[in-house]
């Protein structure tokens, strides 16, 4: 299962003559390359809250809560090493994922305070399934999940042109509120192996559908008009007999990223949000395989390609991408050199260190500030109002601010008013740009940032 926390960047070369970056189309029939050892951090880490996700939480935050449970397989022997993901019931968003069981079968989540939760399990193995549980949080419950057979739901993706297995393709299982009917509840999702093949093993419970990756256009469409949509279907069962859903689709997207040193980078996860939003271009994650690879429905247009680079890897990567990616071929991302941002805050009031502060920066296009990011990342000072921002590509413009009086990171905003601390562009790959002290008054606000 694929993480869904946005953290990091992750930068790509795109060579093509002179251009330091730009895009090279290759055929797939490229030799692939042996994945490298990850190379290690050469210094260690500086005692400083380095740049996290928007949906990271600060260790000290009292507005979290504790959820623990356990899993058992029918015999009894605890149901060890398997995922399971969370859902916030009231607005459907997933608040955890790619998470596992420990050794019995034990799992703790922290997450933010909801009304009410949902919450799915997966047998890594594919043989056990377990229904999916709704409940109200209360301090000390333990939620027990008790596996059975279940159905199996399985299938293969082709070429609709070719008739060959496409591997890699991103599969989603889950269901629509039942409120709503137009928002996605997300109960599993996993790649496709080398012969295009997927499989879920569920307890039936309402309506399941299965679509390549998170399709917005097939979940947001009236029930008559899904039958005709090639990327998603909707599961009917039979019974307690398994259920077969193929898919043929046209000839996917494929890029391949590269480490810093021309390897392939495998298992990296390559985010790609479409700043022009629309049903058919949304923004999603991918992961590439052991070469590297990874595979889209659609060709990318109108997006920012930014990837989750462990530090064991090193590199960085972020580019903007109108209607210029290949639709043949292979589109090759390689990582360059990551730098960082640092400073220290001092209240102008007072002359103290502005301790755990929460400061964001927004990015964009340096030449083109209407094509930005997302959502900020964000970075926490320490007590001598020092922060760092790391993993930063060059050539990319960032907008460091903070929001007086919030600092949280979780839950999407608010973002406004704020007051700015820097505007910069580091020029050189892999430097360290260091803003010094920076004194701030924060009574000096900005209604938009």
């Amino acid at each position: 299962m694929k993480k869904l926390l946005i953290t990091t960047f992750a930068a790509l070369l795109l060579c093509c003559g002179a251009l330091k970056i730009s895009l090279v189309a290759k055929t797939a029939t490229e030799t692939p390359v042996e994945p490298q050892k990850a190379a290690q951090n050469e210094s260690p880490q500086e005692e400083l809250s380095v740049a996290a996700t928007d949906s990271t939480v600060p260790s000290l935050d009292p507005k979290w809560v504790t959820i623990q449970g356990k899993a058992v397989f029918p015999d009894g022997t605890p149901a060890k090493r398997c995922h399971y993901q969370i859902t916030d019931c009231c607005s459907s968003s997933t608040t955890g994922n790619a998470l596992t069981t420990d050794e019995q079968g034990h799992f703790t989540i922290r997450t933010f305070p909801s009304e009410k939760y949902r919450l799915a399990l997966l047998d890594p193995k594919g043989e056990w399934a377990t229904p999916v549980q709704a409940f109200a949080w209360k301090k000390d419950k333990e939620i027990v999940f008790e596996f059975e057979k279940g159905v199996k739901i399985e299938g293969t993706v082709r070429d609709e042109t070719t008739g060959q297995p496409i591997p890699g393709m991103s599969m989603t299982l889950f269901n629509l509120n039942e409120n709503t009917k137009r928002d996605a509840i997300v109960f599993h999702d996993q790649d496709c192996d080398d012969n295009g093949h997927f499989s879920f093993r569920v307890v039936p419970q309402k309506e399941y559908f299965v679509t390549i990756g998170l399709n917005s256009r097939f979940v947001h469409s009236p029930d008559n008009q899904r039958d005709n949509d090639p990327y998603g279907k909707k599961v009917t069962f039979d019974g307690g007999n398994d259920v077969t859903v193929d898919f043929s689709i046209p000839s996917p997207f494929v890029g391949r990223v590269l480490r810093m040193d021309g390897s392939p980078a495998p298992n990296l996860m390559v985010q790609i949000i479409n700043y022009q939003p629309s049903l058919d271009n949304h923004s999603h994650f991918v992961t590439t395989d052991r070469e590297g690879r990874f595979r889209t429905t659609k060709r990318p247009k109108n997006v920012v390609v930014t990837m989750l680079v462990p530090l064991s890897m090193r590199g960085a990567y972020i580019h903007w991408f109108d209607d210029d990616l290949p639709a043949d071929g292979e589109a090759v991302f390689q990582l360059q050199p990551a730098g960082r941002i640092k400073g220290r805050l001092i209240d102008a009031t007072s002359g103290e260190p502005m301790a755990k502060q929460l400061v964001f920066s927004g990015y964009s296009d340096k030449d083109n500030p209407e094509r930005k990011e997302f959502l900020p990342i964000s970075a926490t000072t320490n007590l001598r109002g020092e922060f760092i921002f790391d993993r930063i590509p060059a050539g990319v413009r960032y907008h460091l601010f903070v929001v007086p009086g919030r600092q949280e990171s979780y839950g999407g905003g608010p973002y406004e008013p704020c007051v700015e601390v820097a505007t910069l562009v580091p020029d050189h790959d892999g430097e360290t740009v260091d803003l010094g002290d920076i004194k701030l008054d924060l009574t000096k606000v900005k209604e938009k940032r």
